[in-house]
């Protein structure tokens, strides 16, 4: 799995899994985080997020993948499309596990961008 890409399909996503077969999606690694994801997520129907990963496939490059992942940082400041309270869905109590992980996933980050950056 890589950081940018499209995300996984379910194993019931049959209509997903076609459609992205058919435009050649399918040979891309997936990701975390992708084009599709920051334009809509869940709420754009299946044809438009596979129009939106085969975008991404056919212009992919280190530059289009710093600006995906800076608009998921910016998406997830403003909690915007979150439909859940994800402390009732990971039932955790305590608020200071939440800022251990958000620390670690910006080191983590950081690491892989310094390592991309050196590979150049």
């Amino acid at each position: 799995m890589s950081f940018v890409g499209p995300r996984p399909a379910l194993f019931n996503q049959d209509d997903l899994i076609a459609l992205r077969t058919e435009k050649g999606v399918h040979q891309l690694i997936p990701g975390i985080t992708g084009w599709a994801q920051i334009n809509g997520r869940d709420d754009i129907p299946i044809p438009v997020k596979v129009e939106y990963d085969e975008y991404y496939l056919k212009n992919k490059s280190f530059f289009f993948d710093l600006k995906i992942l800076w608009n998921t940082f910016l998406k997830v400041i403003k909690k915007e499309g979150v439909v859940i309270n994800m402390s009732m869905y990971f039932q955790i109590k305590n608020p200071k596990i939440y800022l251990m992980i958000f620390s670690d996933v910006i080191i983590f980050c950081v690491i892989h961008c310094y390592l991309l950056l050196i590979s150049l």
